[in-house]
């Protein structure tokens, strides 16, 4: 994830990650990580699955630059809705050509902010269905880089999008994620599951951090993460938590006594 992450910062590199996995894999982890990997002086706007269920076009690209923290907006509205039959323009090229604009007048002021991230989290509990905002998957479509074969749309060359999403929902419901024709990276946590071999290399590395010459058996810590994930499995559903969660923890304890 990291790799993929310092690679998108290249002009010419891919512009979109797809992090998907099943339910407790560690998706939403993937924000801690982003972040991590950016450090502070990048910004990082995030839109839970609840703002993307209810935010319109209008409040999604005022809260966008806001959380970017873009300035220089004074006097330079944001385009108002048309009429019912330019829709379609105002969000192909009317919004992303506003939001182009802020964001080259905020890098002239802040080159090092950039390119700047996006998180869209899709990511609703089990039982639950998502559902896009009216006009917002077709607004998120454009802003990423999708467009007609007559149309050139509105390049952003400033951001970079990471999307979270269910296994299930980006395979058996692919309009879902409005990236259709668009470069992207891809990480499936679905195929990255062998949670001991983790633990035992997190603990073997964390080990050593505090202690170069420290090593400790495989076998051992093996077994230190089997033991872990059985007693989270023993307890009542409402308290279990992820495997990742789980060992995570477990490792903290460990290095702390």
């Amino acid at each position: 994830f990291r790799e993929m992450v310092t690679q998108m910062s290249a002009p010419d590199a891919e512009r979109v990650l797809v992090v998907t996995g099943p339910p407790e894999s560690g998706l939403n982890f993937s924000v801690k990580l982003l972040r991590r990997t950016l450090g502070r002086n990048v910004p990082v706007a995030i839109f839970s699955p609840q703002q993307l269920q209810e935010m319109k076009p209008p409040a999604f690209m005022s809260a966008l630059v806001e959380n970017l923290g873009v300035v220089g907006l004074s006097g330079h509205e944001l385009p108002k809705l048309p009429s019912t039959e330019n829709v379609p323009r105002w969000l192909r090229l009317d919004l992303p050509r506003w939001l182009l604009d802020a964001l080259n007048r905020d890098q002239k002021l802040n080159k090092t902010k950039y390119p700047a991230w996006v998180v869209i989290n899709t990511v609703v509990p089990k039982d639950a269905n998502f559902l896009w905002a009216e006009h917002l998957r077709d607004l998120i479509a454009s802003l990423v880089g999708v467009h007609d074969a007559d149309s050139p749309g509105t390049d952003l060359p400033q951001l970079r999008w990471l999307f979270l999403a269910k296994a299930a929902d980006a395979t058996t419901n692919p309009v879902m994620l409005p990236l259709g024709g668009v470069r992207q990276l891809v990480e499936d946590l679905k195929a990255d599951a062998d949670y001991v071999a983790e633990f035992t290399e997190c603990l073997q590395r964390a080990w050593r951090s505090v202690d170069k010459e420290a090593a400790m058996a495989d076998s051992l810590l093996r077994n230190l993460a089997l033991y872990a994930l059985q007693v989270n499995k023993s307890l009542p559903p409402e308290q279990r938590l992820p495997p990742r969660k789980v060992l995570a923890n477990f490792v903290r304890q460990l290095v702390a006594s």
